[in-house]
């Protein structure tokens, strides 16, 4: 029963898949987008230029954000496991520990990741 209904749900996304197109309007060739580029690189006006401040903002929004649902979803999975291990038996208290070392080293990586960010974004900012 349960593989009959992974191959419908499967069989239903890759009707999706296919029947939902998206139209893309793309440039007449790369010449334009190289142009583009240069353009971009060699314009000495303050119309494609972006202000410090505004990319600091950008960056410290996207830090705390990120950091905030990774909490939320830290919490939740640790909830959940929780539960589990205080509702399960011999074998599947096992299975939970198992869950909760992968859980550990998600969190150091994440957690790592966001620390490594902090440290080289204070970094760059009070050397250049």
């Amino acid at each position: 029963m349960k593989k009959v209904l992974i191959v419908l749900i499967i069989f239903i996304e890759i009707i999706l898949c296919i029947s939902v197109t998206n139209k893309v309007y793309a440039a007449d060739g790369l010449g334009e987008v190289i142009s583009g580029g240069k353009d971009f690189m060699s314009s000495s006006s303050n119309e494609f230029s972006v202000s410090e401040d505004s990319l600091k903002n950008t960056s410290t929004s996207l830090y705390n954000i990120l950091l905030m649902l990774s909490f939320i979803v830290v919490a939740c999975i640790g909830v959940y496991l929780g539960i589990k291990y205080m509702w399960a038996g011999v074998d599947e208290k096992a299975e939970v520990k198992d869950a909760l070392v992968v859980f550990t080293v998600g969190c150091i990586v994440t957690y790592g990741a966001f620390g490594i960010w902090k440290v080289i974004a204070g970094f760059l900012q009070s050397n250049f």
